[in-house]
């Protein structure tokens, strides 16, 4: 069960990035990006404590993965309804803020990132080693 959920899991963040990438305006891109990308930590966060409350509760145990997994299918029911792929598939997003997600994408200009400024230097290999572990760590406690 682990290796499908593992599978799904690792398309999340990837499809993530493209998706706020036709979505996000420049001016708003790295503000989005932060809240998006919180959101696992905040339901760690909201789930911890409240599956200790739902463990005690009488449902016991097996009703912490039933919260869970209805509050999942309750958030897929909405994103199905309002989510769209860009803002131009969007059904209830006004022109004016169309016009503007629009505009501020086709603005951008693509750089060429020199990557072996970043490989040579080994304390930056080493750094993205630790926040990887400890962010790896810190979602399996």
């Amino acid at each position: 069960v682990l290796g499908v959920f593992g599978l799904f899991w690792g398309f999340i963040f990837p499809v993530i990035n493209v998706l706020l990438s036709k979505w996000a305006p420049v001016s708003e891109k790295g503000r989005l990006m932060s809240f998006v990308f919180s959101g696992t930590q905040f339901g760690s966060l909201v789930m911890l404590p409240t599956s200790g409350l739902l463990a005690s509760s009488s449902g016991g145990w097996p009703s912490i993965f039933y919260m869970g997994g209805a509050l999942a299918l309750l958030w897929v029911f909405v994103w199905s309804l309002i989510g769209a792929n860009s803002p131009s598939e969007h059904r209830t997003i006004s022109e004016a803020e169309k016009k503007f997600i629009v505009n501020s994408l086709s603005n951008i200009t693509s750089t060429k990132v020199n990557y072996t400024i970043l490989i040579d230097s080994q304390i930056n290999i080493l750094l993205c080693f630790f926040v990887a572990f400890t962010n790896s760590l810190g979602k399996d406690i």
